[in-house]
């Protein structure tokens, strides 16, 4: 990047992430370089690794792999998708995708947007109406942009307002999630689980306790 900062020909800055919320692009606008995105590209695989996590955490597969490790004979009832609720905050090209996936599991998705446009694939409403709908989830999925209305968009209250079952999954940002909040809330058995692709300090330090997926 240093180089590129320094290139006083450069014009045009194509980047591979979706988000640009990181400061150096910024740097870059300043000097009135074009930035450009590959939006959407990954929506495909990400919101597959979404289904992935709700698979694992709804069948226990963190449980099922812990019993096989130690060779200790655990068996155990798990939960069915088909039939519950999952919220998809954010609707741009990865929730969309959510949205078909998590229909095709027998799943009842309801998207989150600033804007709700209207064409949606699914009932949509607006992201202040986030915490009537906390309450009715079993599942919250964050695919959300970082800006400064969804930095700790889901705070310590917004996790007190899932159901104790519920699966918190976040594809987005680790900054949109108070992740420490979200421990705590797991450590003491306040939510089903969560799994995070995404952390606010990357890589975790290895003795972090916000890693991984976790299950209580």
């Amino acid at each position: 990047m240093g180089t590129m900062l320094n290139a006083p020909a450069l014009r045009w800055l194509h980047t591979f992430s979706t988000g640009v919320d990181h400061p150096v692009f910024g740097m870059f606008l300043d000097k009135g370089v074009r930035v450009t995105t590959s939006a959407g590209a990954n929506s495909r695989p990400i919101a597959r690794t979404v289904v992935m996590h709700l698979l694992a955490l709804s069948r226990r597969l963190p449980s099922l792999i812990d019993a096989q490790r130690n060779r200790r004979w655990s068996p155990f009832t798990f939960d069915e998708l088909e039939g519950t609720r999952v919220a998809v905050v954010g609707m741009g090209a990865i929730g969309l995708e959510v949205v078909r996936l998590a229909r095709e599991l027998g799943m009842t998705p309801i998207g989150l947007r600033r804007t709700v446009a209207g064409d949606e694939p699914c009932e949509t409403v607006p992201i202040d109406q986030l915490h009537d709908v906390l309450p009715t989830v079993s599942a919250l999925v964050l695919a959300v942009p970082l800006t400064a209305d969804t930095t700790q968009l889901i705070d310590a209250a917004a996790i007190a307002a899932l159901p104790v079952s519920a699966f918190v999954i976040n594809v987005a940002r680790g900054e949109v999630l108070d992740e420490l909040a979200l421990a705590n809330a797991l450590r003491h058995g306040r939510l089903g689980g969560a799994a995070l692709d995404v952390f606010a300090t990357e890589p975790l330090p290895v003795e972090s306790a916000r890693s991984g997926t976790f299950r209580t």
